[in-house]
């Protein structure tokens, strides 16, 4: 018996054309040498309820490469739901590559990253409700902007703001081992670095410090003023 088979053509983007056949069994391929058959699972008696094979031809016979799932998480009243969709591959075996679960969330168990309830978990499974994302390892990027809406220091200079003596910063120094405003190793161990509030604290700092060598330059200023005059005085005697 002829075998019917719908031949879909249309142009790539680089202009070449590809062909998709879809076969009356079911099954349809980019090529010969692949294709793609679908399967039907046990709805009643299983929580598999269909797969979608990924198949390569190699030695003559037809393998299977990749498939994608539908599997069913529970069973309420007979019906088995909800649904999730699992994407896997590899020839010796399937590993599961992506799952998309029927509430929306995505897991990529192989590269070990978690998208649950609009969270990005990478290298780590550990939710925390203060965090939109979380990264278990080191990160780089080109650029990293941080948005502070209030309390950038330039508050500093203005002529309200009262700087810390000297000799009572000496004095915190001495009893914390820290600066005043920044925290303690201790905390740092406990509640991690906050790297917005650290790069405006250290900013207040320097802004701090500027004052300070500011005042110390007016007083060295006015000291050699008096020693210039007390010289002065003494030549003409």
């Amino acid at each position: 018996m002829k075998k019917n088979i719908i031949i879909i053509s249309f142009i790539h983007l680089a202009l070449c054309p590809i062909s998709i056949s879809l076969h009356a069994q079911g099954s349809f391929g980019l090529n010969p040498e692949y294709r793609l058959v679908k399967t039907q699972g046990d709805i009643l008696n299983g929580t598999l309820l269909g797969t979608i094979w990924f198949e390569g031809l190699s030695g003559g016979q037809y393998l299977k490469r990749a498939a994608i799932q539908a599997v069913a998480t529970e069973n309420v009243s007979g019906a088995l739901l909800p649904v999730d969709i699992v994407i896997s591959n590899g020839i010796e075996g399937l590993s599961e590559n992506m799952r998309i679960t029927s509430s929306g969330n995505a897991f990529f168990p192989s590269g070990n990253v978690f998208i649950p309830n609009g969270k990005l978990l990478v290298g780590t499974s550990s939710i925390s409700d203060n965090y939109i994302a979380s990264f278990n390892g080191r990160v780089i990027a080109t650029e990293l902007v941080i948005e502070l809406y209030e309390n950038w220091p330039d508050y500093v200079f203005y002529p309200s703001y009262q700087l810390l003596p000297l000799k009572e910063l000496e004095l915190y120094l001495l009893k914390n081992k820290h600066l005043p405003d920044v925290p303690s190793s201790q905390e740092i161990a406990e509640n991690g670095l906050n790297v917005g509030e650290m790069q405006a604290t250290l900013l207040k700092k320097i802004e701090e410090l500027t004052l300070y060598i500011i005042a110390l330059d007016k007083q060295h200023d006015q000291k050699i003023m008096e020693l210039l005059n007390r010289v002065e005085q003494l030549e003409k005697h």
